[in-house]
């Protein structure tokens, strides 16, 4: 399970009212015995969940059996940040789930829905997880059903939400459309239930910025890098501190992309907006690359309970800190280089 994180004034006056939800039920056809693994992304719109395939919402292990050939995954409950919801739901097969990568996802089981949310109404969306779908990647607008490509979008204005029409078949190499704009991205209210992976012990909260696309997203102003703030990046936009890897030296000036060892465009939420939902976010997700401190959203960077992306900041607190998201506080525990991990 995945830690508990709630936004503070989040309370809605309408309390009676039924809330607006979406719930995913993740299944297999497969033997759990067989599976290695499910990650999945949520986003506002089809191609911003495309782009962060690398950086997923969640992981998980569980595999329950419910039959000699099938599993049960767990579920996902997903609330709106806008008018509609988009979710990959990635099986490892022959690949472990943590390697599925976009676009091939060689050895690796692809599930994709395209969803509107009801006004106060809940609905349940149900994935399956199909074997004869390994190695069908389909596209970002698309969904294997029955080894083809047909259209992921879905009806859930009822109790049940629809499932892919077999017969809507496309051609899974064609760009997909530009994505429709709406009001915000969906946020995500608990992880696959019973999940045992490094990110904690219960349900998070979160949302995703509209188009953010993975990490790192750096602000296009000249950044000043910490901890002395008197380095001023004025490299032509986007500016990122570059640090060495052991923290411990003095920063020099790059661009996104230039950094060997530790890349960083923010310290602390208060560089990333002042919303609730995002904060300045450490990745140490792939060892070979280097560490990217950017902004992003909760959703990639809220696992703050072990994950192996979390919020940061550089000024110590021993209370709420500005800098951390959802009262959070600053340290005291070092992350990397010049950062602390908000807790």
């Amino acid at each position: 399970m995945l830690t508990a994180i709630v936004a503070a004034g989040s309370i809605v006056p309408f309390a009676c009212r039924t809330a607006t939800e979406v719930t995913i039920e993740i299944t297999t056809r497969a033997k759990c015995t067989d599976m290695k693994g499910v990650t999945i992304v949520v986003a506002g719109d089809p191609e911003s969940a495309e782009g962060r395939a690398s950086f997923p919402t969640t992981h998980t292990e569980d595999c329950t059996p419910t039959g000699d050939t099938s599993g049960r995954i767990g579920t996902l409950v997903v609330t709106p940040g806008g008018d509609t919801g988009a979710v990959i739901v990635i099986g490892g097969f022959t690949t472990k789930a943590l390697d599925c990568k976009p676009p091939g996802y060689k050895g690796c089981i692809v599930a994709r829905r395209l969803f509107s949310f009801s006004s106060h109404a809940q609905a349940t969306l149900p994935i399956v997880l199909d074997p004869d779908c390994v190695d069908v990647p389909c596209n970002a607008t698309s969904t294997c059903v029955a080894k083809a490509c047909v259209r992921s979008d879905v009806d859930c204005s009822s109790e049940t939400c629809s499932t892919p029409d077999a017969q809507a078949t496309v051609d899974a190499t064609t760009p997909p459309p530009p994505p429709a704009g709406d009001d915000g991205p969906p946020i995500v209210d608990g992880g696959p239930d019973g999940a045992k992976d490094a990110t904690g012990d219960g349900p998070f909260e979160a949302g995703v910025p509209d188009g953010g696309g993975p990490l790192p997203n750096c602000s296009p102003t000249p950044r000043r890098c910490p901890p002395t703030n008197i380095t001023v990046c004025a490299v032509p936009p986007p500016a990122a501190c570059c640090y060495p890897a052991d923290g411990l030296g003095s920063p020099s000036c790059g661009t996104v992309g230039s950094c060997s060892a530790v890349e960083a465009c923010c310290e602390g939420a208060n560089d990333c907006g002042g919303a609730p939902n995002f904060a300045c976010c450490a990745n140490r997700m792939n060892p070979a690359a280097p560490t990217k401190i950017a902004c992003g959203a909760i959703i990639e960077c809220g696992m703050a309970a072990g994950g192996p992306v979390v919020a940061v900041c550089t000024q110590i607190s021993v209370g709420p800190s500005p800098q951390c998201p959802f009262s959070q506080q600053c340290g005291p525990a070092v992350y990397v280089g010049p950062y602390y991990r908000c807790n």
